[in-house]
């Protein structure tokens, strides 16, 4: 019916356990299952049963569903083309791979155009941005250098006022410009 006999174990005979000083196929192919597709019936309920079936019939139903049979049916069909359709389909898959390849290489190179002309505008940005920054502070330290008269509270002159205990006339006179 398709479901695997679980009694039916593959032994050894006795020439073989001599030969092989084993006393078990798994002892010999540990990492292998032997598929005894001479007694499958035909009715494939499992993906391993409809491998079984591809297997002992060669032909793949429509309403095949297990791993890998999609790709069994495609390479079933590109072997059964004759030379002439077989060279025209490789020459397509030719054509398809330089297709793709210029359009890979074509996106490489655009990309890194892009990042190129990206990095001289941050450059030039950047550029501004500090050429800015260096004006402002060289404006600051002219301003701060820059001594301030002017009339203050009560209308006295800013150089007027007495210093604090403790600050040097410099020091004073840039507390009482900086109001």
């Amino acid at each position: 019916m398709g479901l695997h006999d679980s009694s039916d174990i593959l032994r050894l005979s006795k020439s073989q356990r001599d030969a092989f000083n084993c006393e078990t196929p798994a002892d010999i192919f540990p990492e292998y299952y032997l598929l005894r597709v001479d007694k499958f019936n035909a009715i494939a309920r499992t993906p391993l049963d409809e491998w079984i079936s591809f297997l002992k019939s060669g032909e793949i139903p429509a309403d095949a569903t297990a791993p890998g049979l999609q790709e069994a049916r495609e390479r079933l069909r590109v072997e059964s083309l004759n030379d002439a359709e077989l060279r025209s389909y490789y020459h397509r898959l030719d054509n398809q791979r330089y297709q793709r390849s210029v359009i890979e290489t074509g996106r490489f190179e655009g990309r890194m155009e892009g990042r190129e002309e990206g990095l001289a505008a941050g450059k030039e940005i950047g550029h501004a941005e500090g050429m800015a920054l260096i004006k402002y502070q060289n404006y600051k330290r002219k301003q701060a250098a820059t001594p301030r008269v002017g009339r203050g509270f009560e209308g006295k002159m800013y150089r007027d006022f007495e210093p604090k205990a403790g600050l040097e006339p410099a020091q004073a006179s840039l507390r009482f410009a900086s109001f």
